[in-house]
């Protein structure tokens, strides 16, 4: 994955305590499909012109191991979620472009929740969303060790009103 430099989008003073990558898988005809039409060519070829029998046979063996082969779908990063000392941010990447902003929200005025959460054998998964007076300013969908991030948050803000009392 390459580096992203969010220089840019970063308010002064503003550190990236977290940052979780939205991953896309490529979207490619099926190989079911793809396998299936190289068959019935195949098929064709061989039933229809009998001096292109070996042809069809190769169609057909080429259309088998298609449909059988497992190949691993290529994963694209497409946005990130960004949580800084500051904010909290949906970030669209995109190649050969500068992060872009798509929502953000100021984490002294909202309110962090736990919206879904649930544990696979690997790992706790689950959205977070930051509500601002019962509305929804950020959701980060589907993301690894959601309660951990939300207790960042909360000794952040727990932090910064320390910080403010003290300095009265």
């Amino acid at each position: 994955m390459r580096a992203i430099s969010y220089s840019d989008i970063l308010l002064d003073d503003e550190e990236i305590l977290n940052e979780i990558y939205i991953m896309d898988t490529k979207r490619r005809i099926s190989r079911l499909v793809v396998g299936s039409i190289l068959i019935v060519i195949g098929i064709l070829v061989s039933v229809f012109d009998i001096s292109l029998i070996v042809l069809g046979i190769i169609l057909i063996l080429v259309g088998l191991y298609y449909i059988l082969s497992k190949k691993k779908l290529k994963e694209v990063c497409v946005g990130a979620y960004l949580l800084t000392n500051k904010r909290a941010m949906e970030i669209e990447l995109k190649k050969r472009e500068m992060p872009r902003i798509i929502r953000s929200c100021s984490l002294y005025e909202t309110t962090p929740l736990l919206r879904r959460h649930y544990t696979t054998f690997e790992e706790e998964r689950g959205d977070i969303v930051f509500l601002k007076d019962g509305r929804i300013q950020v959701e980060f969908d589907d993301i690894p060790s959601p309660s951990d991030m939300i207790k960042t948050v909360e000794a952040l803000l727990k932090s910064s009103n320390v910080e403010e009392e003290g300095g009265s």
